[in-house]
């Protein structure tokens, strides 16, 4: 069966039919649901430089509504959320609709440990924010300070998404729940240790000779842009082919520089590729940089 792009149908395309069946019989909650879920489709393109993907939202909503159901397809675990919550149609889109809201709020927030979180690879930080915002927790600004340093040495030190997958499920379900922060970084806790996180993290950040080009680099350079800054509302830093990594100490140091003079072959082979040596730059500002003596 085609959608109406004349597209294979999603399982958001399927969901949404399903549920208009349920109210067929009245026009008037039939508009108001066609209206409803319009509004959802804009609010997908209402945050500057975001596309939110719907189908994705409509599986962050599933983490949230039903954490044990999150392993199934969006339609048929959503299908079964809405059988579970007696609601009608109209009003179980208007649950997705303010979770939504709460969602773009999060996108929008000029924060720089959203910021980071936006790096990440995974979305699961995206479901447990917008979750607590939307019901409210308490220690909001704790859980995400938490989650920056929690995802942050799982990414550096390797992990998988299946690593933090079940104890992201969990965190969602102590948030639901109103339990309080140390709750919750026990839990993380118990994950980093189980997987002898840190030490890998540690020697892939500081150890190693090299950490370039890590997935994690620029992101981590960017890291450290923010939190040098004074600004308390500081711009995102976009990672595109505008913003590149630059070589404090050359990789190539020009001959008779003084970078030969201060630094030996060994020395430089041992922190050429150092974090301590990297920095982000625009690449119009790595273009002058290039021309420089230092």
């Amino acid at each position: 069966m085609l959608n109406d792009r004349g597209q294979p149908l999603s399982p958001i395309d399927i969901l949404k039919s399903s549920l208009i069946q349920e109210i067929k019989q009245d026009s008037e909650k039939r508009k108001d649901f066609i209206t409803t879920w319009d509004k959802l489709v804009e609010a997908c393109k209402s945050v500057e430089g975001i596309d939110i993907d719907l189908e994705d939202f409509f599986n962050m909503y599933l983490e949230y509504a039903d954490p044990s159901s999150s392993k199934k397809r969006a339609d048929k675990g959503l299908k079964k959320v809405f059988k579970d919550s007696k609601k009608d149609a109209c009003e179980f889109i208007y649950d997705v609709s303010a979770f939504m809201k709460s969602y773009t709020d999060l996108l929008k927030k000029q924060d720089r440990y959203i910021y980071l979180l936006r790096y990440l690879p995974s979305r699961y930080w995206a479901s447990i924010l917008t979750t607590a915002l939307y019901v409210k927790y308490p220690d909001f600004d704790a859980l995400k300070n938490l989650l920056v340093s929690y995802y942050y040495q799982t990414w550096i030190a390797g992990g998988t998404i299946t690593r933090i997958k079940q104890t992201s499920i969990n965190i969602i379900k102590n948030v639901k729940s109103n339990k309080d922060i140390e709750t919750i970084q026990e839990l993380i806790l118990d994950n980093i240790e189980s997987y002898n996180t840190f030490n890998q993290y540690h020697y892939n950040l500081w150890d190693s000779y090299s950490v370039y080009p890590s997935k994690w680099l620029r992101p981590v350079l960017a890291l450290a842009n923010y939190f040098m800054t004074d600004e308390e509302k500081p711009h995102f830093i976009v990672m595109d082919a505008e913003t590149q990594v630059e070589h404090i100490l050359p990789q190539t140091p020009k001959r008779g520089s003084q970078w030969n003079a201060d630094f030996d072959k060994e020395k430089r082979e041992e922190w050429v590729n150092n974090i301590a040596n990297l920095t982000l730059l625009k690449r119009k500002k790595n273009a002058k940089a290039l021309k420089w003596g230092f």
